[in-house]
């Protein structure tokens, strides 16, 4: 099989969720099924990214570029100034767009054939964790290279 590295590169504006290996982990210890599957996707992806470096090792290197971690999104409270208190409103109004943006996820999650066989429950555990990313045309989403810890979820 011929199994080669690439570079992922957004065509036009594009916006995906994104999950962290390290929210992931942990969540993955209540779920012994899906912890079984995921260590198994990553151990064929060990092995055919151990057979295409082989592969690879007669060509010339290109230099690779590393990114910054995307890491988990901040909500930061945004206060009143010179008084430190967030607005109740705005409050609300941030509970109200992370539930919507909850129940997105744990939609798309559930339409996504990667996860068909997953717990619904694990599921809706998951869907916090997945951070929305954006794009724009000629960025690079994923990099030849680049340590794989993230998980993106694009919709072509």
């Amino acid at each position: 099989a011929d199994v080669s590295l690439a570079t992922v590169r957004a065509l036009g504006r594009c916006e995906c969720r994104v999950i962290d290996y390290r929210h992931l982990k942990p969540l993955l210890k209540s779920y012994p099924a899906e912890e079984e599957f995921f260590k198994s996707l990553a151990t064929g992806r060990k092995l055919n990214l151990e057979m295409a470096q082989q592969q690879q090792q007669a060509k010339p290197r290109r230099s690779s570029q590393t990114h910054s971690s995307l890491g988990a999104s901040s909500f930061a409270a945004q206060t009143t100034p010179g008084t430190g208190i967030r607005p109740y409103s705005r409050r609300k109004n941030q509970t109200t767009k992370m539930h919507l943006l909850v129940t997105q996820n744990e939609t798309l999650l559930g339409n996504v054939d990667f996860f068909s066989g997953c717990h619904p429950d694990f599921l809706k555990r998951l869907a916090p964790c997945l951070e929305i990313k954006t794009f724009e045309e000629g960025d690079d989403i994923i990099r030849e290279g680049d340590e794989g810890y993230l998980m993106y979820l694009l919709k072509s």
